[in-house]
């Protein structure tokens, strides 16, 4: 994408073309609770921003393999094994993460297409768009993955014009360095999964919680000494549920890798809801009918459409196991197959702020009464104790006067 877009992509509050037909933003946070935010993201252990000696070094593998680009981070990401590799999936698969090797429910699958196909109040593309997409596929055959995002982003992206609610952000090329990925089986060869660095993702921001909401994202929700979240895999970026990766294919970018990347991130997403839902309400009350994520993964001349979905563990104590099954496929050089695309994508957003959100909302009111409770019958059963031991010594100087 150009310098100008990838600013305003870079982890910005999505702003409505028409807030009046939108349900209203939550209440904002407290001086003090951004405060506290600010302070906890300071103590990150990422950037927003790539580092110019990684942007150096993806810019320089960027003509050999685009799908790899995750590897080039660090040092240490140097030694995991590639996305692109044929044998990644074996590593997705000691994580319980499985691409389009099961069967989701007819409930499932029937809701996935209810959302990405419903009509919204939003028009389709219009033709001149429509016929730019189609020379764009025409002419990018021998583009690298940024020209292609370039021809893509500004038109096929409803987020870039009519975009659903201010509660959203996106969030462009951004590590999920703070990411808690699911538990490995235990196999210390395949333990370690790629940190997700998908080139669009969108979640929530701050202001689309409470501020108790937010107190627990941040502090109730973090692990290892607030260096990494359940819900916040990277900076500004709450419970994402959509991510797009865009692929070369004269760099030799495959929908095989992409559907690898899309993968790990939706699992570490789904991680995330598993663990609020198993803190407020118990892993009994997941939803196995309904989507959890969705991802897209398109080049010049084909996009796909994938649901991420969990299926109930077979034995008591397991976690679900982490799904990606793809929805549906579109040329993108067929005005139905880009309408479908655009559509499909605004859909997915609007039900981000629809169903989803109510449903954190829900899961966050409750996990901070849990937590509350806890600390209210800690505190009597303290209180109890010292009542005790008040009485206990007035026996004592009692007995001995």
């Amino acid at each position: 994408m150009a310098d100008n877009d990838a600013v305003i992509l870079q982890s910005q509050p999505i702003q409505s073309s028409s807030s009046s037909s939108r349900p209203p933003t939550k209440s904002q946070p407290a001086e003090e609770e951004v405060e506290y935010v600010e302070e906890w993201t300071e103590k990150s252990t990422c950037s927003r921003t790539v580092s110019s000696e990684s942007r150096d070094l993806r810019q320089s593998e960027s003509s050999s393999d685009s799908d790899d680009s995750e590897a080039l981070e660090t040092s240490s990401d140097r030694t995991l094994p590639m996305v692109s590799d044929t044998t990644y999936r074996e590593t997705l698969m000691h994580h319980n993460i499985y691409i389009n090797s099961a069967e989701p429910t007819p409930g499932l699958m029937a809701r996935a297409k209810m959302i990405v196909s419903q009509p919204q109040a939003v028009p389709d593309l219009d033709s001149p768009d429509v016929q730019q997409i189609i020379e764009q596929s025409r002419l990018s055959e021998a583009a690298n993955e940024t020209s292609v995002r370039d021809g893509l982003v500004p038109v096929i992206i409803p987020a870039r014009r009519n975009v659903p609610d201010p509660r959203l952000t996106v969030a462009a090329d951004q590590l999920w360095c703070l990411s808690i990925p699911p538990p490995d089986c235990g196999d210390e060869e395949n333990k370690y999964l790629r940190q997700p660095k998908p080139d669009l993702a969108f979640g929530y921001t701050r202001n689309a919680f409470t501020k108790d909401q937010n107190t627990m994202i941040r502090s109730s929700m973090a692990e290892f000494d607030n260096s990494k979240s359940y819900a916040v895999p990277a900076q500004g970026l709450n419970f994402p549920f959509l991510s797009i990766e865009f692929k070369s294919q004269a760099n030799q970018g495959t929908h095989f890798a992409g559907q690898n990347q899309a993968a790990g991130a939706g699992a570490i997403a789904m991680n995330g809801i598993i663990e609020l839902t198993k803190r407020a309400f118990g892993v009994e009350v997941l939803d196995y009918d309904e989507p959890q994520f969705f991802s897209v993964v398109m080049d010049h001349e084909l996009a796909r459409i994938n649901v991420h979905w969990l299926k109930a563990p077979t034995q008591e104590g397991q976690l679900p196991d982490f799904h990606l099954t793809t929805l549906s496929r579109h040329f993108l050089d067929e005005p139905d197959g880009i309408q479908a695309v655009y559509r499909a994508i605004y859909n997915i957003l609007f039900y981000g702020v629809d169903g989803r959100l109510s449903n954190i909302h829900k899961a966050l009111d409750k996990y901070h009464k849990v937590v509350h409770g806890k600390k209210a019958a800690a505190g009597a059963k303290k209180g109890s104790k010292n009542g005790a031991k008040k009485v206990l010594r007035k026996i004592l100087r009692k007995g001995f006067s």
